[in-house]
Formats: C-alpha cells, structure tokens, sequence
C-alpha cells in the first residue's frame, strides 16, 4: 500500500547566529520599544524567551493592564510611561532555538534613552503590523505604540461596511498601553482593525488585518471500501477547518484521473460509476489552507472469489456410436470463463462434438460438451478449466471408448538445450492398450535421462542436441495385437550465451573506449540490443557508435566519455530459444566544474547576503569557503570591501577555486531621532543635522512637516559640508521669532537607505510670556453623513501656554447666533471632533475657539456644512389602485410630506405581490425624468380575480441598500377588474323602480344574473370577465307591482385576441441533440398566455410524442431534449388565452455531431388546422362519406318515384282478376 504525503520539507539550519539589541530613544511619558534583532534565515527557528536589564531583572511574556514592562509573542519588548529614572539602562534579549532548544542571549544590549519635550510633537508610529495570522483558539496581539507629546491617546476600531466601528472593550478584548489584544480568537474576529493616534498636534492610525484560521482535518469515509466488479461506489471527502483554498484527489500518489465514469461532485465527493478491476487501490483527498495542508486515505478493494467447482464429471466407457455428455459448474466472482481440452489439446468442434455453457440463477456457469456418436478418437483425457482473475481451478478424467488403439496426430515439439521434456502420447481405445516410445528403432529408455510411464508419457533430463533431437515414436497395442502408431518430431534450440565484458577500471573524462559483447553460443537470429541504467541506450544522445558483428556480438565505441557516460551498461542477446544479458559498469573520474559560480555582492550594513555556489564533477566535489584576513581584507570610506574564496575538489584533476568580493555600503542615518534646540529672542539660530553614510548623500530640510525651499523662504541660510563620515547640513536664522518655534525635520537620502530627524526649536524672548492663543486655522470638514460631520482643526499658537480647550458653535442657515446656536467643549489636546444629532440635507454654520489659561481666543473662519441626503422616513400618500382590465391596474399617488423626504426624491418604487402569499414582490422602478403632473405607474400581467398587496416606495440619491426596512410603505389590497357600462334611468312614475338586474352571457344559451346593488346609479362595472371574449347583456327594471320588458340585447367583445404565432427563426435555436423553444417569441394577441402544449415527432413517423401539455409561459425557454443529431423533425406547439388557442407546425432539422447543417428537404414554417394533416387518415373517411352520400342519394329518388305512382306494386294483382 502506498500513500501520497503531505507537501512538506524538513529544514536543517546548523548556523551560527547572532542576537542584537540597539539603543532607543523615547519622549518622557511615552511608550518605549526594543526589538531583539536576529537574521532573516533564522526567525523561524528562533523564539524570544525573556529579557534581562542590567541590574538583574528578568522579564518574561505578559499583558496586565497597570504592567510597566510587556513582551509580546514576537520578542517586542515595551516599556510604557517611561521616565527619567528609566534613561541610561540597558536591556538584553534571550533567544531560544527550536532546532538545538538553546538559549542564547543578545551579543549587544540596548540602552533607553528618555528624552524632555519642550513643545508639542505629532504623534510617529514606532510599533504595528499590517497583518497577523492566527490559529482559532489562541490569543492575538495587534500592537500599536507611538511617541508624541503631549503623550498621544489610542482609540481602536473596526472596518465594517466600509464605515469604523468603535471597539467595545471587554474581558475578552483588551487595551493595554495602546496595544489590542483579544483572548481566545474566534472566526468571526478576522477583519480589519484600525488603531488612530492623536494628540493635540496631529494624528497618525495603523490598520491591522487579523486573520484567524482553524485546524483543519480530513476525513475520507468509508476508510475501506469493498464492492464487485460493475457496481458503484462512493467516497466522501469531509473537510473540517478554515479557510479551505483547495481539495486534490489522488490515486496511488498519481493525480486522480476523471472522466464520465470516475466523476467528482462537489469537488468533495467522487463518485465511480461501474467499478473496473484498475479501480482498486488507495484514494486520498488533500485539503489545502493557508498554512497547512491535511490528507486521509481509503482503500477501495474488489470482493473476489477465485473459481470453485459445484460438479464434474466422472469416468466413462462408451460404446462406439454411443452419446455421452460431460458437464462442469463452476462458481467464483468475478463469474469465471471455462474451457475444455482433449489430452491437453482444445477440443475440436464439428457436427458431432459440440460445446458450450450458460449462467444460471444462481450466478453459475453450467459447462458441457456433447459427443452425438462415439469413436475410438473421442477417447482421452478431457479437462475442464475455471478461471477468473482471482485464480483457476481444473479438472480431469478419462473417457474411454471401445475399440482398436488410435493414436491423435502430434504437433512438432521444440525444446531449449539444458531443458527437460515431457511429452504425453494421446492414445485411445479400450480395453487401454499398452503404449511404448521409441527413438531411431530403440525403444526408450535407453539411458539414465530417460523416463516412459505407464500412463503413456515419457520424460527428458536436461535435453541435448546431439542426443535428444530427432523423430519419437508412439506405439499403442492391445490384447488382440491391435497396433496404432504416430510419429513425434523434437527439435533442440540453444540459446544465446555471452562472453562477460568489463569496462577499465581508471577510466577519465575524454578517454576513448570500446567494449565488446560477444556471443558464444546460440542459434540464430540472434538479436543483441544494449541498456543503460535499465533502459534503452539512446546512442545519438551519448554520442556513442555501435558497431555490430552479426550474430555473433556488437561493440561500442565511446569516442570521449564523460559523466554523462557512468552508468551500468547491459547486453542482451535473444534468439527464438530464450535471452540472456550480461552487465557491467562504467565509472568516469571528473575533476569538479562550477554548476552556478559564485559572483560578488553588494549589500548594506543589516542585511543578508547569500552566496549561491554549486559544483558538479565525480566523485560529487566537496566545496570549502575561506575569508580574507589580514592584509587581504580592504577598507574603504564609503564602507567595507570583504573577500571571500570558494573552492571545490574531488581529487580528481585540480581544485576549482573563485575568489569573490563582498561590497557592504552604509545607508544614510543620524545618530538621534529627536533633540530640543533653544535659542533666545535677537540671537542667531544654528541647527545641524549630522547624516552618516556613503556620499553623495542628500539632505532636506523641513518645518512642520513641510518641506522648507529656501528660494521663497529668504530668512533660513542653509549650508551643507561633507565629511569623513557623511555630510553636516546647518539651518541658520538671524534673528529669530515666535514663527521659528516648531519642529524642524531633516532627511537624508542615499543611494542606500534614507532617514530622518526631528529638532523642536524653541525661541525665548518677551513674547514667552504667556497670553490668549491664536484662533484654531485650517478648519476642514473631514467626513460628512446625513445627520453628522467629523471636524478636524490644526493646532494655533498657543500664546506660550497650553491649549486647555476648544469651544465650537454651530447653527443652521437660517437660525440665529444669538438664539439657534449650539456649543460643546473640546479637550485641548485633541484637534478634532464628531458631532452627530444634525438634520438630512441641512446646511449649517461652524466656528471654534481657542482657550488656554490666560483666555479664550477670537473665532476662527466659519465653515459652511451641508448634511447629505438620506432615505424618506414618510411614505407616499394618497395611494389609490384604479383597474384597466382583467390583467393591469393604474397606481397613483401623491409625494410624501416634504418634512420626511430628507432630500430630493428621485423616484419611487412601486412593488406588488399576491395578497398573503411568500412570494417576492415585485418592483418596478419611476426614475425622476418619468414624472408628469401625476405620479402613476399602469401593472400588468396580474392574474385574473386574484388579490394583490400594492407598496409604493420613495427614494432620494441614497442607495436603498435595505429597501424594505428603510423605506415607509402604504399596502392596499384590491381585485382585478373589468367592464363599465351605464343605462337611462326612465321617467319616474307612480310606482318607484326597487332596482335591476343584469343578465350577461358568453355564447352560451344559459344566462347569468347578477343583483345591481344600488338602484340610484345608472352605471355599473362588471368583473371578471374573460379577455378577448364576446360578451351579450341585457337589463330588466322591478318594482312593487313587477318586472318590466327586457332592455335590448348589447353585445360587446372584450379586449384581446388569441396569441400569434412567431417564425420559425425566432423560436427555435438548434442544436445537435436538442431544440431550445423561445417562448417569448410568441406575441399574446392581448390576452396573456396561460400556458403551451408541445409535440414533436420524426418526419415520417406517424405517432406525436407529447412534451408537455401545460408549460407555463413565465420560462422564458424551454428544451426538448432526446433527439437523434442530423434528423428531421415536425413540431406541433399551441398557446392558449382566454381568447382562444393558435396551433403552429414548424419542420427543423437538427444538427450533424460536428455541428453542420443536413440538405434542406422543407422550407419554412407550417401551419393551420389539424385538417390539413395526416391525409392517410382523411382521405379514406371522405371518401367513406361520400359513398354514404350516394347510396343516400339512390335510396331517396326511389322512394319520391314510388310516391308518385301508389299503384306501381299492384299490376299483377289487376290483370289476375280479369
């Protein structure tokens, strides 16, 4: 049994590895992070256990809410609200490896840093993940620390719909310093988190996508399957886990091959129809996820039973002429095939000897052989053989049949030398005659090889041609000297046998050699090929010639050997005896060759360089690599030139060696990311930035974040000087302002890598002293809803003391400030704010101020905000349903009140369904540019007499994502109806008119009567009548005193007519096996269609095969299927209104299997009544009636002649009385 693993790789990394901690640099109140750096190659296989500080104390993984030290699963390592007494200490990383289970600690420490802001900082991100797989069950981290000051605050929300949603945090979901982290995750907390960062200053956010997998597991049931040849079977793959990418089948580690018989369904399920003996084995399904991939086996076996005898047949002596009959019954699973054999010989079958079997109930082969008339050759040795794939089993006896000895003739016999031979005499007779054997006149055995047995047989030992060949005779004789006597012809053949052969031992590339294969013995034809390594030797590839001598051998002759030639090289010779082979090997020594030579490499300081070295030779060279020490490594200013030498032997030839050189260049970077630089007011302003890297490198300067150009910006000097180490850029202001209090940044870019740093300069002077702030600049309207808006300001001058708070106001446009206005405080240190509660499609006024300790600011710019629309909270009104006929009804309505539209309305949807019924409704759409002086909307295709609920529904631009629960609804119910008309009301006389009643048929003789309900109205609607109906109507008026006169019958035709019939082209789309009707081809004369019937035969045939007698006219289409491909074929197809039926007859033939068309033997379409077809019916009966018609005829003058002369019986009767 073989299976098919799993597509995973064991990894051995036996490196050495270094751990590093660098220094860190944190604003005082901020959150700190170390990060334990390992090389790339070896993250895998390393894991952060703990750190250590340099005062001994240990911290280990944790996430407690008030912790001031957290390490996370990665190895981070945060430090929160670090301060003054943190600076200066130094920290290390222990690092474990799951390939030895060591624990290292970090060659280097990293020293904290605290810096002390004096001024306001925007938030920098310093620790985040753009994603985080994670197996169900376990718990996440998502962190998300930044520096800021004032120290930033963290909110975390998650992308639903487009649309942050705030995370609610509870025991399971926490918020420790910033950083989420979740217990326990479930599937339904993948998504995207969203991690904002603000302070006073600015605002920075991280998203985090949060992938949570399941374990996945397989299961492929039943794990072993036993069934018969030709039956189905089943195997079902259940996957559990998630996510699931893929499933693979696979047989015997091959690809599952599919086809009509072996199918899967559902990529989950395979099915195989009529089970074949090549289906055995084993089946396994493959699941497939993100990081892991699962597999279970099943084992499909087929029952087999190897064959059984229930009966045979016995001894028998028979009478020359005589009948017998041999049977067998053999059993087995598969059903087992039988055969018959005369002393080893198929029976011959002529007019007296007859065979064959059948199967019975009881799945048994019952064989026999009948002999109609014994002779003395029938006698013999019969065998009967049961065989199937499971086994065989056979049977014999004798039937001997009275008479003088016969032997059969014997078929010429060929034996390979060395071989033994056992020959049988087929003799017959009875009483059994005595059977001798001899060879040129002496009777056998005649030496010790030789063996005769009573049974007639004789046997050979180890058969030679010098003695063995030649002419056998059998004699047969019986008691009465009766002798029967048959020649037996035995020819000895000897086979190939081969010179062994050898190739040189100290064989080197490019050597010319040439083994010979040489046959001693054997008769020809002798054919000689050559393998290598098993398979046929592919001489042009190898480049080797073949020389061949006969029968007698070949010699190969290889004109420079190489690697290529090693390898085990056979000759096989082969005559009409049997083959024999000889093998022997080649081994060619090749000095190494570079496969992939090494190249030199650049690379900067941190990263990995990998060096891809491989080399070929035999035996496989071992490689070596040596760095230069010494004098042979170079320095260089701009970074490190490295040499490293890479050499390669086998001991064969020489040694390959490369040297190659290691380029490792400095990217541009400063030593600190963040200073204070204070100057007083009338003093000069210095600021450097100091990059260190290989030049040419390029610094930037910047001031809050935009980017300074000193054309335009005459008051800054900026002066740039390289060095040994880098470049040093200086910012100079000769006398510097309030203007120059802010954050000055410096980018350095090489060809390398890029940096940057931050300088937050402070000019002191009288104007430090503190005072109101700025009013808040740069007001934006960020996000804007229907009923709220999100607003976000920059930061103003803070006059030299904190920013404690904004006050904001806001009104419509047409309230006032005085009375309409609304405010609400800020907290300084946020810049922005969302103010929910507004109205849909309102325009309002915004303004802010600032206020610190001395005072509030004035007011910025007013901002000017108008809501967007949203989905009408009032519905349609004055919804009324008139009815046009028995299938259509006029909607109309009014708009709704102009206080719940929120917007312009846009249009209305207008739905119906049958009143209390599950199904959908359905709409239909009034987009604005339809609107008249009247809102109405004609449906059509109601049923007839049925009930329906009617919705009208307004929308503005805002998409009716949630159409039934947004949007308000007015429901009437009604009928379908039909039919006005009115009458005269006659002149009032004494007696008062009670009322009327209507009486209306539709060419039937019965009238229906119907009560008029209210006798003052002269008119009256009439429902549901039939469409395309002729309809007669009368009216009769009663009273007190009686029934008046009948009115004169009206008569009237309702609307509508019966369908038409479309052309052939348009209802019909053919194909080789089937006709695709397209029923809305037919047009439905004004009445809607109820439903088709459908026929079709071949042309020629006489008998309708009926399709479908009610096919509802809501498909669209419909197939007929089951027809031969390249067949003419009639289609007989009716609609069917209440108007009446149309019949169409259409002749089409189907398409050729590759899709062509057959020669057209009708053009176009038939149609009409049913008269006009099947003429061998018709004619026949008309003229049955027309023969009716004369004898009628006939009969008819006779009597009127009769008629006319009363005494045309009675002459003879006068004339005997005269």
């Amino acid at each position: 049994m073989t299976v098919h693993l799993s597509d995973s790789e064991v990894q051995m990394v036996l490196q050495e590895y270094q751990a590093h901690v660098y220094d860190e640099y944190v604003i005082h109140g901020n959150t700190a992070v170390f990060r334990c750096q390992v090389p790339d190659f070896m993250k895998e296989f390393l894991t952060v256990t703990s750190w250590t500080r340099d005062d001994g104390l240990v911290i280990v993984h944790h996430k407690n809410a008030g912790a001031k030290y957290i390490v996370l699963k990665d190895g981070e390592l945060h430090i929160r609200n670090a301060a003054r007494g943190d600076s200066f200490k130094k920290y290390r990383c222990l690092v474990k490896s799951t390939l030895t289970g060591s624990v290292t600690p970090s060659v280097s420490s990293g020293q904290l840093i605290v810096t002390d802001p004096t001024g306001s900082i925007p938030p920098r991100i310093t620790s985040g993940r753009p994603g985080i797989l994670i197996r169900e069950g376990e718990n996440a981290e998502l962190p998300c620390t930044a520096q800021g000051y004032p120290v930033p605050q963290y909110t975390w929300y998650r992308r639903e719909n487009n649309r942050l949603v705030p995370l609610v945090i509870s025991n399971q979901m926490m918020l420790v310093n910033g950083s989420l982290f979740i217990e326990r995750t479930r599937p339904q907390e993948s998504g995207k988190y969203i991690c904002i960062v603000n302070n006073s200053v600015g605002e920075v956010r991280v998203e985090t996508e949060l992938t949570v997998y399941g374990n996945l597991s397989v299961s492929l049931f039943p794990a072993q399957l036993t069934t018969e040849s030709g039956r189905s079977a089943t195997l079902n793959c259940s996957v559990q886990g998630y996510p699931v990418h893929s499933i693979t089948w696979f047989k015997d580690t091959r690809h599952l091959a599919t086809s009509n018989r072996v199918r899967l369904i559902a990529n989950q399920v395979l099915h195989i129809t009529s089970v074949l003996r090549e289906d055995q084995g084993m089946y396994q399904c493959f699941a497939y996820g993100s990081l892991q991939s699962i597999q279970s086996s099943a084992q499909i076996v087929l029952s087999e039973d190897a064959p059984v005898l229930k009966y045979v047949f016995n001894r028998q002596t028979v009478q020359p002429g005589e009948r017998f009959s041999l049977r067998c019954v053999a059993a087995g699973n598969p059903i087992p095939r039988v055969t018959w054999s005369l002393d080893s010989r198929p029976i011959p079958e002529n007019h007296r000897v007859q065979y064959g079997d059948f199967v019975s109930i009881h799945a048994e082969v019952v064989s026999f052989v009948n002999v109609s008339s014994a002779r003395s050759e029938d006698g013999g040795v019969y065998e009967c053989r049961a065989q199937n794939e499971a086994g065989s089993i056979n049977h014999k006896e004798r039937v001997d049949v009275l008479g003088p000895p016969f032997i059969r003739s014997m078929n010429n016999v060929t034996v390979v030398d060395g071989d033994s031979l056992f020959y049988h005499c087929p003799a017959s007779g009875f009483p059994l005659p005595t059977i001798t054997w001899s060879k040129d006149g002496r009777e056998l055995p005649f030496n010790e090889r030789q063996q005769v047995n009573m049974n007639g047989s004789f046997y050979v030992k180890d058969v030679t041609r010098e003695t063995d060949e030649g002419t056998y005779v059998c004699t047969a004789v019986n008691k009465q000297k009766e002798r029967a006597q048959k020649e037996l012809h035995v020819r000895v053949m000897k086979k190939p046998r081969i010179n062994p052969f050898a190739f040189p031992k100290f064989l080197a590339e490019g050597n010319h050699v040439i083994v010979t294969c040489s046959v001693l013995t054997g008769d020809p034809p002798i054919t000689i090929r050559w393998l290598k390594d098993g398979m046929t030797l592919n001489k042009k590839m190898l480049n080797i010639d073949e020389s061949s001598m006969g029968h007698l051998g070949s010699a190969l002759v290889f004109n420079s050997v190489g690697r290529n030639h090693n390898g085990n090289y056979t000759c096989l010779a082969e005559n009409a005896a049997g083959e024999s082979n000889f093998t022997a090997t080649m081994l060619v020594n090749v000095p190494p060759r570079w496969r992939v030579e090494p190249t030199d490499a650049t690379a900067v300081v941190g990263d990995s360089v990998v060096f891809d070295c491989q080399a070929e030779g035999y035996p496989q060279p071992l490689i070596r690599w040596k760095k230069a020490t010494g004098g042979n490594s170079a320095k260089r200013t701009e970074g490190t030139l490295s040499l490293s030498k890479s050499e390669a032997a086998n001991g064969v030839g020489a040694d390959l060696s490369t040297v190659v050189k290691l380029s490792v260049h400095v990217a541009a970077h400063f030593k600190t990311p963040f200073r204070v630089h204070r100057v007083s007011k009338g003093d000069s302003l210095n600021i450097q930035c100091e990059a260190i890297g290989e030049n040419p490198i390029k610094i930037e300067w910047s001031k809050d974040k935009v980017v300074l150009n000193s054309n335009t910006e005459t008051r800054y000097n900026i002066k740039d000087e390289l060095t040994s180490k880098g470049k040093i850029s200086t910012l100079m202001v000769s006398t510097p302002d309030r203007r120059d209090s802010a954050l000055f940044s410096c980018t350095a870019t090489n060809a390398f890598g890029k940096d940057d740093t931050n300088i937050q300069v402070l000019v002191e002077g009288e104007e430090c002293f503190p005072r109101v702030p700025d009013p808040p600049s740069e007001i934006l309207a960020t996000d804007v809803s229907s009923r709220g808006v999100v607003l976000s300001w920059s930061v103003p001058y803070t006059g030299n003391s904190p920013v404690t708070k904004y006050v904001l106001y806001w009104k419509t446009a047409s309230g006032s400030w005085s009375t309409d206005v609304k405010k609400t405080e800020i907290p300084g240190s946020n810049t922005s704010i969302s103010i929910s509660g507004l109205l849909p499609m309102t325009t309002y006024y915004f303004k802010l101020q600032a206020e610190n300790a001395i005072g509030r600011s004035s007011f910025g710019e007013v901002i000017t905000v108008t809501t967007d629309e949203e989905v009408p909270s009032e519905a349609p009104m004055h919804v009324e349903a008139i009815p046009l006929s028995t299938h259509s009804i006029r909607v109309l309505w009014k708009p709704p009140p102009a206080s719940g539209t929120h917007g312009k309305i846009r249009g209305y949807y207008v739905g119906h369904k049958v009143r209390n019924s599950a199904d959908h409704l359905i709409y239909k759409t009034i987009e604005e540019s339809e609107f008249d002086s009247t809102l109405e909307c004609t449906i059509t295709n109601l049923r007839r007499g049925t009930e329906y609920s009617i919705i009208v529904q307004a929308f503005t631009t805002e998409a009716p994502a949630h159409l039934r629960r947004k949007y308000m609804l007015k429901r009437m119910r009604m009928k379908v109806l039909q039919s006005f008309f009115g009458w005269d009301i006659p002149a009032a006389d004494s007696t008062p008119v009670k009322g009327y009643k209507l009486f209306y048929r539709a060419e039937l003789p019965e009238w229906d009567e119907i009560e008029v309900p209210d006798p003052s109205q002269s008119q009256y609607t009439l429902r549901s009548l039939s469409c395309g109906t002729r309809y007669q109507f009368h009216i009769i008026a009663y009273n007190d005193v009686g029934r008046s006169d009948p009115s004169d019958v009206v008569s009237l035709m309702t609307q509508g007519g019966s369908p038409i019939a479309p052309e052939k082209m348009a209802l019909l789309s053919i194909n080789t096996t089937f006709v695709v009707l397209n029923l809305y081809a037919w047009k439905n004369g004004g009445c809607p269609i109820s439903f088709f019937v459908v026929q079709y035969k071949a042309k020629g045939q006489r008998e309708w095969v009926l399709v479908s007698s009610n096919l509802d006219p809501r498909h669209e289409e419909f197939v007929v299927t089951g027809l031969n491909p390249a067949t003419w074929y009639n289609l007989l197809m009716s609609a069917h209104n209440e108007a009446g039926a149309t019949e169409a007859e259409y002749v089409f033939a189907t398409l050729t299997v590759t899709g062509g068309t057959i020669t057209p033997i009708v053009a176009g379409r038939e149609e009409g009544p049913l008269f006009y077809r099947n003429l061998s019916v018709l004619v026949p009966i008309v003229c049955a009636i027309v023969v009716l018609l004369v004898i009628t005829l006939v009969i008819l003058i006779v009597c009127l002649k009769k008629n006319r002369n009363p005494d045309y019986a009675t002459p003879s009767q006068n004339q005997g009385k005269h």
